[in-house]
């Protein structure tokens, strides 16, 4: 997406505005009123070269607001999650890494035990 300075600050000079991996998208916002502009640009953008965007597939996580302005599609609201799993990393609306990492360390210790009953 074009820079817009709508996105978070990753430098002195430039905006963070999506992270794009394989058929996923994030966008990033400070705001609901730039994140609803950015959804609609997107939805737009998509509709001109024939693809839509999938309701039930899209979700919003709010980081650290109190705000309870909905962001929509054409076809309704997005559904709001408290958490969500990206590249393998727990991402939730503390945007601490605690469950991440406490994740991370649940998984090692499962297959370890897993690995040990062979013994």
């Amino acid at each position: 997406m074009v820079d817009k300075g709508t996105g978070i600050q990753w430098t002195s000079e430039k905006n963070l505005e999506d992270l794009e991996f394989a058929d996923d998208l994030a966008l990033l916002s400070h705001s609901v009123n730039d994140m609803q502009v950015k959804t609609q640009d997107l939805e737009a953008s998509a509709a001109f070269v024939g693809l839509r965007i999938d309701k039930d597939k899209t979700k919003i996580m709010k980081v650290k607001t109190d705000s309870s302005q909905a962001v929509t599609l054409a076809n309704g609201s997005i559904d709001e999650v408290q958490e969500f799993i990206c590249l393998g990393s727990v991402v939730d609306v503390t945007g601490g890494t605690e469950q991440d990492v406490e994740a991370c360390t649940l998984g090692k210790a499962r297959s370890t035990f897993k690995a040990m009953d062979k013994l």
